[in-house]
C-alpha cells in the first residue's frame, strides 16, 4: 500500500530508488505502475535477497523483472557528498 501512495505523489515517475526492500514486495507493487521504467533496488545484504527468492518466491517475483537493477550496498555509499545519487 505504501508504495502506491508515494507513487501517486509524483505526476509521472519513471525511475524509482528503493532502499532496503529485501523481500521484494514493495518494488513488486511499484512495478505495477506502467510509468515506471527503472527501479534501483538497494539492499545491504545480498543474502536477504537470496532467502526471499527461495522462501518467498511470490513476494520476490519482481526481482527478475528487466526494469529492476539490484545493487548490494549501503544507502550512504549510494549518495555523494552533496546528497545526490551517484552515477552507476
Amino acid at each position: 500500500m505504501l508504495a502506491h501512495v508515494v507513487h501517486h505523489a509524483h505526476p509521472d515517475p519513471k525511475k524509482v530508488v528503493l532502499i532496503c526492500g529485501g523481500d521484494g514486495g514493495t518494488f513488486r507493487e511499484v512495478l505495477r505502475h506502467t510509468s515506471v521504467e527503472k527501479v534501483y533496488f538497494i539492499e545491504i545484504y545480498e543474502e536477504v535477497i537470496k532467502v526471499s527468492k527461495k522462501y518467498f518466491p511470490k513476494v520476490a517475483a519482481g526481482i527478475g523483472d528487466r526494469r529492476v537493477e539490484v545493487k548490494c550496498m549501503t544507502a550512504p555509499s549510494l549518495c555523494g557528498a552533496a546528497g545526490t545519487i551517484s552515477t552507476w
